[in-house]
């Protein structure tokens, strides 16, 4: 088989993967991307015109506070492998986890020319392993007798690790089933968590009352389109917030306790495995 046709075959066999693979040169500044298969098109959701002669840490996004970052630069600085499992960013923004295994490879003198990174989704096992650690932490909380407001804390802080841009408010009933309070925020600029500390339900205002008034979940992909906040649409430009996304929290009995709103800086709406989280 001549060299032409051994190259076709070997691409062909790339582009059959499952998992996303991508090259590096080894000998440029930076280490850029100069080959990705049809999987890492599809699991990133960027082109390989889009990816070639990039970092791959573009694909870390913002998210830059990251140990496994740290083990990564470790492992390209000294030309040795390393396996991650490491947040990642699709093309829309999406988080996805990245199970990333990078092999240096060597030419026949010994010396480095590349990095052959080799990727694998595993988003759903990660959530599934997240919110198992998560509701093992606060029952153990709830154990300990600790502080309502220190569980619902840690609740937010949860949702805070897995959607990256959000900002969390949870909202529960007074006694007599007419009052919203706001017993904890993450993340919520001061005038939009002043607006919510104490709302009367049922009132039109905000996707929170119109929740716990019919204990239905709401989601507002643009608030300045929704005529339950033009009270508030000042507030809403000057928090940087576009989406509400607003969730029932409801007893046994189906009696309504309080809600759960997530804020967004992006007119968007939660996507299958945020909502999966916050249910």
């Amino acid at each position: 088989m001549e060299q032409g046709d051994s190259l076709e075959v070997a691409d062909r066999a790339l582009n059959a993967a499952g998992n996303g693979i991508l090259v590096s040169d080894a000998n440029q500044k930076g280490f850029p991307i100069i080959y990705v298969n049809k999987a890492f098109e599809k699991i990133t959701g960027y082109s390989s015109g889009e990816a070639m002669d990039r970092n791959c840490n573009f694909l870390q996004s913002h998210d830059r506070d990251q140990e496994e970052i740290k083990t990564i630069r470790r492992a390209l600085a000294k030309g040795e492998a390393c396996h991650v499992v490491i947040r990642n960013y699709k093309k829309d923004g999406t988080l996805f986890w990245n199970e990333l295994s990078i092999t240096p490879v060597k030419d026949h003198k010994g010396k480095l020319t590349h990095f052959i990174g080799i990727q694998n989704d595993v988003t759903q096992n990660r959530s599934m392993q997240l919110l198992r650690k998560a509701k093992n932490d606060i029952l153990e909380m709830v154990v300990k007798k600790k502080s309502l407001i220190s569980i619902t804390t840690q609740i937010l802080e949860v949702l805070k690790e897995w959607i990256k841009e959000g900002m969390f408010a949870l909202i529960v009933m007074d006694e007599h089933k007419r009052i919203l309070h706001r017993m904890a925020g993450l993340s919520l600029p001061e005038a939009l968590g002043s607006a919510l500390d104490e709302i009367l339900i049922g009132s039109n205002f905000c996707s929170c009352t119109q929740v716990a008034f019919h204990k239905r979940k709401e989601i507002v992909k643009d608030i300045l389109d929704e005529p339950h906040w033009s009270k508030y649409h000042d507030i809403v430009k000057e928090s940087n917030v576009s989406a509400c996304w607003s969730y029932p929290m409801l007893d046994g009995n189906y009696d309504i306790l309080g809600v759960l709103s997530v804020f967004h800086p992006k007119a968007l709406a939660p996507t299958k495995n945020e909502e999966e989280l916050i249910l």
